[in-house]
């Protein structure tokens, strides 16, 4: 019984190896650029999901009650909340928040509060 390979499964293995090499690699820096991406609009989410939250412990009325910019090093976001009253009852209410130093479309959340009293 012989020990080892033949040349042609050497040849075979080396062939796979430079076919599968260079797909990892050129996997990797997308990857890591998604993951990038996916960190920023989770952060862009909790921070418009608190100001979403922060509507239950304040007297809503029609308009924009917030425009601010939050910086958490090296990025910046802004955030926006709007209310819109459909009748008296009804008051819709949008969060949006901006990546600013990205090309990626803001994010927004929206949801509609109903009031049991009238302002």
């Amino acid at each position: 019984m012989k020990r080892g390979g033949s040349l042609l499964e050497v040849v075979i293995a080396l062939g796979l190896l430079a076919v599968i090499i260079p797909l990892i690699f050129n996997l990797l820096p997308s990857s890591m650029l998604s993951l990038r991406r996916a960190e920023r609009l989770q952060v862009a989410t909790t921070l418009a999901s608190y100001r979403m939250d922060e509507v239950a412990l304040i007297e809503p009325q029609p308009g924009r009650d917030l425009d601010e910019v939050v910086t958490l090093p090296p990025h910046r976001y802004h955030l926006a909340r709007e209310f819109y009253a459909l009748d008296i009852y009804r008051l819709d209410v949008v969060v949006s928040c901006e990546l600013m130093d990205s090309g990626l479309p803001p994010l927004r959340l929206a949801t509609r509060l109903l009031r049991s009293e009238v302002p």
